[in-house]
């Protein structure tokens, strides 16, 4: 299974046991088990399929020595965050409240967004501030320069 490639954005509502339908143009591509987690660069939680999520694990704490102090918080952070899914035949997942409470999910409304090899899910209030406080040119021009793109 090659890198799995989320694109797009949907609205979605959670509902009264914080259950979310994963769309399903999503459903093939995270396959049968998969993660839930903390996301590592915003105020989202990160589904990620269990090859990518494998990946990821492999690749940090490979990187971070036994005694790195601060990496191992942040390791710890990470992986006591994750939970292992399997998606209910209905295509449903339980978000748990402290990820709610990570991502600062504090009503039904949330909006998932592909991301190359996951999906973000963010309170669509928060995401809807991040999209009005990103200007997409600059950032673009920034990255472009940065990565020699």
């Amino acid at each position: 299974m090659g890198l799995a490639k989320f694109t797009g954005e949907f609205e979605h509502t959670l509902d009264d046991k914080s259950r979310l339908i994963i769309p399903s143009k999503f459903r093939t591509s995270l396959g049968d088990k998969f993660y839930l987690l903390r996301s590592v660069n915003a105020d989202s939680i990160w589904i990620m399929p269990e090859t990518e999520f494998n990946q990821l694990i492999d690749e940090v704490s490979s990187k971070i020595s036994q005694t790195d102090v601060a990496g191992q918080k942040w390791l710890r952070l990470l992986v006591s965050s994750a939970v292992s899914c399997v998606m209910e035949n209905q295509g449903r997942v339980l978000i748990p409240q402290k990820l709610k409470e990570i991502a600062g999910i504090r009503d039904a409304k949330v909006t998932l967004i592909g991301a190359i090899n996951h999906i973000e899910v963010w309170s669509t209030e928060r995401w809807k501030e991040q999209e009005e406080q990103e200007n997409f040119i600059d950032q673009t021009q920034k990255v472009y320069e940065k990565y020699g793109l």
